[in-house]
C-alpha cells in the first residue's frame, strides 16, 4: 500500500484530479466560452460512453421476460420432463416384458405341458422367517392351491392359501414346501426341505439320500415329480456339501437353490401340466421309501430272469438233443 502512494501512477492521478477540479472552479467562476469548450471536450467522450451504456441496459430490461413467464416456461418444461421419464419406465417395463416372455418360451420348450401365469411379488411377512410372499394373481387366474411356482432359473416355491386377486406362496426354504428331488448324474433322490438355519443363507437340505451316494459336488439338482405337485425335471440347484445324519443312517445334502428366494420378484405359476391330477397326499418320505423299494423289487425280479435264462437255455438244448437221438432210433 505504502509503495502505491509512492508511485508514478499514483502522481498522475493526483495532477488529474486538481485539474479536473480547478476547471470545475473555473467554469463556475467564469462563463468564458473557451473554457467551456475545454470542459465539454473533455467530458464528451464520458458522457457518450455512459450514454451507451444506459441505452444498452434500457434494451436488456425491455426484452428480459417477467417473474411469471419465467415460472411457466420452468413449469413447461418440468411437464415434458415428466412425461420423458414415463416413456422411460414404460420403455423399460416392456423390455423387462420381452425378456420374461423369452425365459417362459425357453421353459416352455423344456417341457411343452407346462402352462404358466406370470405374477409379481407384491407383498413380504416381515415376521416370517423363511421369506414367504404375496403374489398379484389368484382363483381368477386360475391359480390353486399347490400349484407350484418358478422361474427360469428355478424352482421357487408353491402356493398355500388362493384368493380371488392374490395367493400366498411357501418359498422352497420353508418346511412347508417338500419337493421330491434327485441329483441328474446318480439319479439319487431325496426330499428337498427348508431349515431355519439355512434359510437366511437361501440354502435348503435334500434329505433320505443313499448312505452310499456318489452324487458331486456342484452337481444339478431336479424335480423327480414324487407326489404330483411338482413336474419332473424341473431345476432346483446345485449341490454344496454332503453331510451325515445324527439320526439315521442316511445322508443329506445342503443345496443352493439357483434362483435366490430372498429377493424375487417376478415369478411364474404353473397351472397345470401332465400329471398334475394325480396328487399323491402322502408324505414325501414314504413315497420316497414305496419308489425305492419297487425299484429294489423290479431289480430283484429282472436280476432273476437273467439268472434263469441260460439254465432254461441249457434244458432246451437237452430236450433237444432228446428228440433228435429218438428220432435216429425210428429211423433205424
Amino acid at each position: 500500500m505504502k509503495d502505491f502512494f509512492t508511485s508514478k501512477g499514483f502522481k498522475i492521478l493526483l495532477a488529474t484530479i486538481f485539474i479536473a477540479g480547478g476547471l470545475s472552479i473555473v467554469s463556475f467562476q467564469y462563463s468564458d466560452n473557451a473554457v467551456k469548450s475545454i470542459w465539454s471536450a473533455i467530458c464528451a467522450p464520458i458522457q457518450n460512453i455512459t450514454t451507451h451504456i444506459a441505452d444498452f441496459a434500457g434494451k436488456l430490461f425491455e426484452d428480459s421476460k417477467s417473474v411469471d413467464e419465467y415460472e411457466s416456461e420452468i413449469n413447461r418444461l418440468k411437464s415434458e420432463i415428466e412425461a420423458l421419464r414415463g416413456q422411460l419406465v414404460n420403455y423399460t417395463e416392456l423390455e423387462n416384458k420381452n425378456k420374461e416372455y423369452a425365459e417362459y418360451m425357453q421353459i416352455k420348450k423344456s417341457n411343452e405341458s407346462l402352462k404358466f401365469t406370470p405374477a409379481t411379488v407384491i407383498s413380504r411377512d416381515t415376521n416370517e422367517n423363511f421369506y414367504g410372499f404375496m403374489i398379484n394373481q389368484g382363483s381368477s387366474s386360475g391359480i390353486s392351491v399347490n400349484d407350484p411356482v418358478i422361474t427360469n432359473a428355478g424352482v421357487v416355491g408353491k402356493v398355500v392359501s388362493v384368493n380371488l386377486y392374490s395367493a400366498k406362496v411357501a418359498p422352497i426354504l420353508s418346511p412347508e414346501c417338500n419337493v421330491g428331488a434327485a441329483e441328474r448324474t446318480t439319479l439319487d433322490a431325496g426330499v428337498i426341505s427348508g431349515s431355519i438355519k439355512l434359510a437366511d443363507q437361501n440354502l435348503v437340505k435334500m434329505l433320505y439320500i443313499p448312505a452310499q451316494t456318489k452324487m458331486p459336488i456342484d452337481g444339478i439338482v431336479v424335480t423327480t415329480g414324487l407326489g404330483g405337485i411338482f413336474p419332473r425335471n424341473l431345476i432346483v440347484g446345485k449341490v454344496k456339501e454332503l453331510k451325515n445324519d445324527d439320526y439315521s443312517s442316511s445322508r443329506y445334502a445342503i443345496v443352493e437353490p439357483f434362483q435366490d428366494i430372498r429377493t424375487i420378484r417376478d415369478v411364474l405359476v404353473v397351472t397345470s401340466f401332465d400329471g398334475k391330477g394325480a396328487i399323491e397326499n402322502r408324505p414325501l418320505k414314504e413315497l420316497l421309501e414305496q419308489s425305492r423299494s419297487e425299484s429294489a423289487s423290479a431289480s430283484s425280479a429282472s436280476s432273476a430272469m437273467d439268472a434263469q435264462q441260460p439254465t432254461t437255455s441249457a434244458g432246451q438244448q437237452t430236450t433237444t438233443k432228446q428228440n433228435s437221438s429218438s428220432t435216429k432210433k425210428k429211423e433205424e
